[in-house]
């Protein structure tokens, strides 16, 4: 490895070959930028080496393996295709039920403008998702009948103690 140089014109350095020969300066000036560039590669991968220790792992997109070897370029199509669109479906449904699961809590919880909130968006993903196909229309249905009555049925209980004074009747 190569001594440190200094500026000056010429200088004797220890070479590999440990033999000392003159070099002109730019010729050390060459060597002392190498064996800076090569010290801060060494700097910048010992630095991503430490911050990748603490980094959270590449999301790695979960594949299925197929059952069976495609045995034509159609059914490796096929099954590409099913692959990326369980993939696509899953992510529906699960923001289907994330949307109903929060709306139940509001409704348990007794928020009533939390209810209407996730009630309404949670049936315009139910409708999203089934206009791609991923719902039958009567699920569809049938969950957000369900749940809107739930939220009507929240809306009642708590418009009912300011309505729960008896009215006068004439008779």
């Amino acid at each position: 490895e190569l001594q440190p140089c200094f500026h000056a014109s010429v200088r004797l350095i220890r070479c590999r070959s440990s033999t000392a020969r003159a070099r002109p300066a730019t010729d050390r000036l060459r060597a002392c930028s190498r064996t800076k560039t090569m010290a801060r590669a060494l700097a910048l991968l010992a630095l991503a080496a430490a911050v990748s220790a603490f980094a959270p792992a590449p999301r790695r997109p979960t594949l299925v393996a197929p059952l069976q070897m495609a045995n034509s370029p159609g059914a490796l199509k096929r099954i590409k295709t099913n692959e990326r669109n369980r993939v696509r479906n899953a992510a529906w449904r699960s923001k289907v039920r994330t949307w109903t699961r929060k709306t139940t809590e509001a409704i348990e919880a007794g928020d009533v403008d939390l209810a209407k909130e996730c009630a309404r968006v949670t049936t315009s993903t139910i409708d999203r998702a089934t206009r791609r196909g991923i719902y039958h229309k009567n699920w569809a249905a049938r969950n957000k009948s369900r749940l809107s009555k739930k939220v009507i049925s929240l809306i009642l209980e708590s418009r009912a103690p300011a309505a729960a004074e008896p009215e006068a009747v004439e008779a």
